[in-house]
């Protein structure tokens, strides 16, 4: 359960472990559905209980409406962990066949993953703002830098690789964007400064040692904000139910999640300080209702079943007890927020967006306006193969099932095959071997058949050979692999790329590449949607939860206090007016080859022009290959670039070379009073051999005619030899 607002809130003097405490001292209010036989008899319900039932109904009824929906998919899913999780089905075996299972799909679902996240969370930075007009280039500058502070809080790029791991494996990936704001007690450590007296001062100032003991410290326990950021994390598949037949998540769309809480959590929420965020209804009659099965849900005991999950007996004690929760989020009838809509004739009609709490499904616990900005559910998704109009997409899980069993059949048969072999089956006269000595029909090593009144063992015993498949085995296990990597384009990241002769990149080394690009060009594919739908949608929410909720002071820390006065929020409604959202992963690598090519042959056909731009050029190319951020980490600054050509000019001057032209005259380029020489890239000089030779302007008098030069053009060429 990945609650938006994580502050603990207790009442003073109060222990929240303590349940007796917690039950006396909290408000008692109804529960949202009778309660038992014999805790309200003769009373009669109220209004606000009528709407809770109302809403309990509501909930729980597209609860079940989502599982009957959803739930071909999740059958999808149940076999698509055992492949994962290397469970091999082993209904109808003998005890003595094999067992054994070829990890197709894990090793596929793997290098699909690995090759996804290079390719959107390569560069330090995934997404960023760019202005649309550069006089906004501030702002969103600090807007970038504020979306990365709370990516590297919330380890964004670890959830996001799990995000992307249940795309690749279920074909659907779900991401929850909240807000973390919690305080807790910490311990602050501080140096103690002892009091000087006048003797301490004199020798202070006589031999000037400090008489501070650095050694002595004191630890002092302080109320702190410890988390204070916008959070991204995946959201288990199982556990999201989202409304029958729609293709994302809308304002217009409700979605539900089941999630576990405690007792202690429970009591938490009923003392917030915040009105709108406290749980209501927090009765003694719900923390004592909960659920001792750590985990009993049907949906996911496949999956448990799976990965090992096994339901443990724990010694809990009263706050550690568990409870079944479903959060709501969507249109709601303004009603249940606002029972005076009921007898309005047109208000009882509207909805509204909302965010409820059902615990066991008979407590509601929260039942609120939807707290955030945008009013939308707090959910991305993204598919790995998207069905078009479709929810769920298609993952390795599915595409690769029926390959996956069929490799590990091959396997086993093989086995199974050469444990026939080694162990050969025999057929034998029943009236040659004594009754006695049957058990040691076995065949194995050291096996003695005895035979009774027969001149030749060959006249009782006949074995039963069976053809060795073992090379035909091989070949069905490399043709299986050949298979999966057309359909999926997962190429082998060891013994080669596995081209064959009768591929298009055959044997050779640049064949294999080839295939290396093709396959790029198909995960290409799947990363640049995967960024639009999923990890644009995720950046826009969580600057969207840094708008509503950070403070001002959090904004002064990250950005500082000169920088974060001169800046304002900007509305998220209104930021997309005045930036684009660049995506830095796959809609940036997809071309930057072919960019950087086409980048370095315009450097070699105008790099000896004198009016190219050298140093701006290199700094272009060098954001382009994502070397680093800031290009005059190894390259002169235009600075620098003038004071070389100034220093340039002078070791030529001095050394007779060239004087300086117009050293003498005021206001010239090289005079008293501005010094130096326009640096290479922004614009060329009046004249001498820093620009190429260029002569200098002439100020409106004729020029004066240039020698000639190329062939011919010296005595040498026509005489052979220099004129006299």
């Amino acid at each position: 359960m990945d609650s938006m607002m994580g502050a603990e809130y207790y009442p003073q003097n109060q222990d929240p472990n303590d349940p007796t405490n917690a039950a006396q001292s909290m408000p008692q209010q109804q529960p949202s559905t009778p309660p038992p036989s014999g805790h309200l008899q003769g009373t009669e319900p109220t209004a606000g209980m009528l709407i809770d039932q109302e809403v309990v109904d509501l909930v729980t009824s597209r609860l079940k409406a989502s599982e009957e929906w959803r739930n071909p998919y999740r059958l999808e899913w149940d076999q698509a962990t055992d492949h994962y999780e290397q469970i091999y089905d082993a209904t109808g075996k003998e005890s003595w066949q094999a067992t054994t299972f070829q990890p197709l799909i894990p090793t596929h679902v793997e290098r699909a993953t690995a090759s996804l996240h290079n390719m959107s969370m390569g560069p330090e930075t995934p997404v960023e703002y760019k202005a649309r007009n550069p006089e906004n280039e501030f702002a969103i500058e600090n807007t970038n830098e504020l979306i990365q502070h709370d990516l590297e809080r919330g380890q964004f790029k670890v959830h996001w690789t799990d995000f992307l791991r249940s795309a690749a494996l279920y074909g659907t990936g779900i991401g929850k964007v909240g807000y973390m704001k919690e305080t807790a007690q910490v311990m602050v450590k501080e140096r103690k400064r002892p009091l000087f007296n006048g003797l301490l001062m004199n020798m202070k100032r006589m031999f000037g040692f400090d008489t501070v003991d650095q050694s002595q410290e004191t630890f002092q326990q302080q109320t702190m904000l410890v988390k204070d950021y916008a959070s991204f994390k995946n959201t288990d598949i199982y556990k999201i139910y989202p409304q029958p037949h729609i293709d994302d998540f809308t304002k217009d769309t409700w979605v539900i999640e089941k999630f576990k809480i405690s007792n202690r959590e429970l009591v938490e929420g009923a003392f917030s300080d915040d009105d709108f965020y406290r749980l209501d209804n927090v009765t003694p009659e719900l923390l004592v209702s909960g659920n001792t099965n750590p985990d009993n849900d049907p949906q996911t005991q496949q999956k448990r079943l799976a990965q090992g999950d096994m339901n443990v007996s724990q010694p809990d004690t009263a706050p550690d007890l568990q409870h079944e929760g479903l959060e709501y989020w969507g249109p709601v009838p303004l009603y249940f927020l606002d029972p005076s809509a009921r007898n309005d004739e047109v208000r009882k009609y509207l909805t509204v967006n909302a965010w409820i709490w059902v615990i066991d499904g008979r407590w509601v616990v929260r039942n609120r306006m939807n707290p955030y900005s945008d009013s939308m559910p707090p959910y991305i998704k993204g598919n790995y193969v998207r069905r078009p109009g479709q929810f769920y997409g298609i993952g390795i899980g599915k595409i690769l099932c029926g390959l996956q069993i069929e490799k590990n059949e091959i396997r086993n048969t093989r086995q199974d095959n050469i444990n026939l072999i080694l162990n050969k089956v025999m057929a034998v006269l029943k009236d040659k071997v004594a009754k006695e000595d049957f058990q040691r029909l076995v065949s194995g090593p050291g096996a003695l058949w005895p035979f009774q009144g027969i001149d030749d063992v060959r006249k009782a015993l006949f074995p039963i050979e069976f053809p060795d498949i073992t090379a035909d085995s091989w070949r069905g296990s490399a043709e299986v692999d050949r298979e999966a990597q057309e359909a999926t384009d997962v190429v082998k990241t060891t013994q080669t790329i596995g081209a064959g002769e009768d591929q298009a990149g055959n044997g050779t080394f640049r064949g294999q590449l080839l295939n290396q690009q093709t396959a790029n060009e198909r995960f290409m594919l799947i990363a640049r949607i995967l960024e639009i739908v999923g990890l644009n949608a995720a950046i826009e929410k969580i600057y969207s939860r840094i708008y509503q909720f950070k403070s001002f002071d959090q904004i002064d820390a990250i950005l500082g206090q000169a920088r974060s006065k001169k800046f304002q929020l900007i509305q998220p409604e209104q930021l997309p007016e005045i930036a684009s959202l660049i995506s830095l992963g796959a809609l940036t690598n997809e071309n930057k080859g072919v960019k950087l090519a086409q980048m370095r042959d315009f450097w070699m056909l105008m790099m000896r022009e004198p009016w190219f731009k050298k140093i701006e050029y290199a700094r272009k190319m060098y954001r382009l290959m994502n070397i680093g951020s800031d290009p005059d980490e190894i390259l002169w600054t235009d600075q620098e670039v003038a004071q070389y050509n100034d220093i340039k000019r002078q070791m030529l001057a001095a050394s007779g070379g060239m004087p300086l032209p117009n050293a003498g005259n005021p206001g010239e380029p090289n005079g008293p009073g501005n010094p130096g020489q326009p640096p290479s890239g922004l614009g060329s000089p009046p004249s001498g051999p820093i620009a190429g030779n260029v002569p200098g302007p002439t100020n409106g008098l004729p020029r004066p005619s240039m020698p000639a030069a190329g062939p011919g053009a010296s005595s040498i060429d026509g005489i052979g030899r220099p004129a006299a």
